[in-house]
């Protein structure tokens, strides 16, 4: 204000005077002129279209001003030396709407910037970025209060999530970094403990809603049958850390209907082991056998191949899979039918027809056969079952690979 009062007075002495100035870049002014220079009010029409109506000193923006950018974005407020400077409004082209500080036309100091859909931080910043204290709420529901630095949050700081779950804590690089506490809303649930890159990392005590406490060093201690029943499990499958749910799925104490839960995870590799461990299981209900059995993960059927508690029937289907370890596992089990390990016997594949012959309940017939193979690794496997015969010994002992010879060699 003062400066439009000197500027004025000066005017009135006849220091200035309105014209029209040409610039060599094809700008126009128009306004108050001294010594040849902008100075006073005047506005600036540029080449590319941006409009600057305001004030100016010795040939520069300076002082309060109004400017609309040639993409349809406006500035209004103060400016020194051509740049947006002290305090102003811009509104942008896309919606949303800076007001607050500015150091040489960069966001610097306390503002408030709202994004066209209403998500708002008010706060710190330095160079454009959050930094410093500030306050970012979401449409979502969303909020984070607490230190920021170059734009990423990182000290203290309060986090909110739209489901109601509270973290307060430490952070760094925008991720749950320290010691933190972490309250889930439903079931309720409190971690208080350490965290690294955003994730449950190192000792800490789960608090359940029973009024007990557990501690431990997650996220391996899920897994940790003696520490965890399956009542303290079916809380943790609630868990927002991915690591703590995986372990969870390994934990020996683990009902169905808990892990049917991780089965259908929202996270892939969850989803992975909860499935993967389901298959090693001894106790597959009915319905989950015929799901595993064409899961899209090789993994997972691979590992029910070789369950010696699957049906029959059931491994005979997997014998047709189309990866060689599915088919494998199946020629190891025990508990294949007899057709299937004839089959098998025959796979063009001979990693598979070696899994036949490391399979104590193949038959002697089978093993003969399978002792005229032309991989030697699968005559090894033959040499190797505790079912051979003393004829098929003395075959194997004159083989043409030493390897296997050797096995036979008297020490």
């Amino acid at each position: 204000m003062k400066s439009i009062i000197l500027i004025a007075i000066v005017c009135l002495l006849g220091a200035c005077s309105d014209d029209t100035l040409n610039y060599s870049d094809g700008s126009v002014y128009k306004g108050n002129v001294r010594n040849g220079l902008a100075h006073g009010e005047g506005k600036l029409v540029a080449k590319n279209g941006t409009e600057y109506d305001g004030e100016f000193k010795n040939g520069m923006r300076s002082g309060f001003g109004v400017q609309v950018f040639s993409n349809g974005s406006k500035y209004n407020g103060d400016f020194h030396k051509n740049a947006m400077h002290g305090k102003g409004t811009l509104l942008l082209k896309n919606g949303d709407i800076y007001v607050g500080e500015f150091a040489y036309n960069k966001f610097h100091g306390e503002g408030k910037y709202t994004w066209k859909n209403q998500t708002r931080y008010k706060g710190s910043f330095k160079n454009n970025l959050r930094h410093g204290k500030g306050k970012l709420i979401a449409v979502s529901g969303y909020l984070y209060n607490g230190r920021w630095k170059k734009g990423q949050k990182h000290g203290s700081g309060t986090e909110k999530l739209a489901n109601g779950n509270t973290y307060v804590g430490e952070w760094q690089n925008n991720s749950r970094h320290g010691n933190g506490k972490m309250f889930w809303m439903n079931p309720k649930v409190i971690y208080e403990g350490l965290w690294q890159r955003g994730e449950i990392r190192g000792q800490g005590i789960f608090s359940w809603p029973d009024g007990s406490d557990t501690l431990g060093v997650w996220p391996s201690d899920a897994k940790n049958k003696l520490l965890l029943q399956d009542n303290k499990l079916q809380l943790l499958v609630y868990c927002s850390d991915n690591n703590i749910r995986e372990n969870v799925a390994r934990n020996n104490n683990i009902s169905w209907h808990t892990l049917e839960k991780l089965m259908y995870d929202n996270h892939l590799r969850t989803r992975k082991v909860a499935r993967t461990y389901a298959a090693k299981r001894k106790d597959i209900p009915v319905k989950w056998l015929q799901k595993l059995l064409i899961d899209a993960n090789s993994d997972v059927r691979f590992y029910l191949a070789g369950n010696s508690k699957v049906p029959g029937k059931i491994l005979a289907v997997l014998s047709k899979d189309s990866v060689i370890k599915v088919r494998s596992s199946v020629a190891r089990n025990v508990n294949s039918l007899p057709r299937t390990i004839t089959e098998l016997a025959q796979d063009k594949e001979w990693l598979v027809r070696r899994a036949v012959a490391q399979n104590t309940q193949t038959t002697t017939e089978i093993l003969k056969d399978l002792l005229k193979d032309e991989h030697w690794r699968v005559r090894q496997a033959v040499a190797m079952n505790s079912n051979i015969s003393d004829d098929m010994k003395k075959i194997l002992s004159q083989d043409k690979e030493q390897q296997i010879r050797d096995l036979f060699s008297d020490n």
